[in-house]
């Protein structure tokens, strides 16, 4: 459930620090910029959407007074790109709850930028005052809205846009739950709108380890119980269980060893269980098939005499 919604819908020139959310606390303006340098320039509701203000920096950073249910949630917002050479906007994370300046507060921070006409999203860390780059992930996006997910969890902080994975690390070295920031660059025309921000909820409980066998797929629906295979003395080599979400827990009745010639295929969607009566040896001559097709050869082969045979054996050669 999101904690934190804003669509920015107020009177035109309005400040944030005098804009109420749709939910959540009140926007409070911080000392510094999206380029971490000091700032005191406003960002301004316009049109229903959060705007900077023309000055050729960008506009101050905001943190909302709301506390996240946890230090894990997504925020999203909707961002409208301009031909720029700057970061265009800023999502910020795990905020430091107290201080204004660039120096006294930690975060997270997701962020557009464009340079020589190529763009790249990229996620920054600041501890104390020192930034570090965390991910980046090339994309240059048109000049339409785009919608922007900065995922922040203890395993992973991530951004998608438009629902495509951008970015990613697995750095967790700010732990703090602290709070949500934006910022907008120093141009009208940067629009954001319709921020969210929510938990991501609890995690998939997944079944031990123990009860899930190689090449079983499971969290198919949720499925979270336990797998029941059947003994390995049960099973015999080349038979297939757990097909279509069912499992064998029969027995397999195999032939005995004396019952089986080679060749004969059992097992193959049902099992051979009977005795395989063969000829004797004095009846079959070699180069006699017998058992094709599922059946067996018993009765008596009738041979050629040596003279015929060696006639016979010419012809085909």
């Amino acid at each position: 459930m999101a904690f934190l919604t804003d669509t920015f819908t107020d009177t035109d020139a309005v400040t944030l620090q005098n804009h109420t959310p749709d939910t959540g606390g009140v926007w409070e303006e911080l000392g510094f910029n999206l380029s971490n340098g000091v700032s005191t320039l406003d960002s301004d509701i316009l049109a229903n959407k959060l705007v900077g203000r023309v000055g050729g920096t960008p506009s101050r950073v905001y943190r909302n007074a709301v506390d996240p249910v946890s230090n894990e949630y997504t925020i999203d917002i909707s961002f409208v790109r301009t031909v720029v050479n700057i970061r265009q906007f800023g999502l910020y994370a795990r905020l430091t709850p107290t201080g204004t300046a660039f120096a006294d507060v930690d975060s997270y921070m997701a962020t557009y930028v464009e340079a020589g006409g190529v763009g790249s999203i990229k996620i920054f860390k600041t501890v104390s005052g020192s930034e570090t780059e965390l991910a980046s992930g090339l994309i240059t996006l048109s000049s339409a809205s785009h919608n922007v997910k900065f995922l922040i969890s203890d395993d992973f902080k991530a951004v998608s846009v438009d629902g495509v994975f951008r970015a990613g690390t697995s750095d967790n070295s700010i732990t703090q739950v602290g709070r949500v920031g934006v910022c907008t660059a120093g141009v009208v025309a940067h629009a954001l709108d319709d921020l969210s921000a929510a938990g991501i909820g609890s995690v998939a409980d997944y079944p031990a380890v123990g009860d899930v066998e190689k090449g079983v797929t499971f969290d198919s629906g949720g499925q979270t119980g336990t797998l029941l295979v059947p003994a390995v003395g049960d099973v015999e080599t080349g038979v297939q269980f757990g097909a279509g979400d069912t499992e064998f827990t029969g027995t397999f009745d195999a032939p005995a060893v004396g019952d089986v010639q080679d060749a004969v295929t059992f097992g193959n969607a049902a099992e051979f269980t009977g005795t395989f009566t063969e000829p004797g040896v004095t009846n079959v001559t070699s180069g006699v098939q017998y058992g094709a097709g599922g059946t067996e050869f018993t009765g008596t082969l009738v041979a050629a005499s040596g003279s015929r045979s060696l006639a016979i054996r010419g012809a085909l050669d």
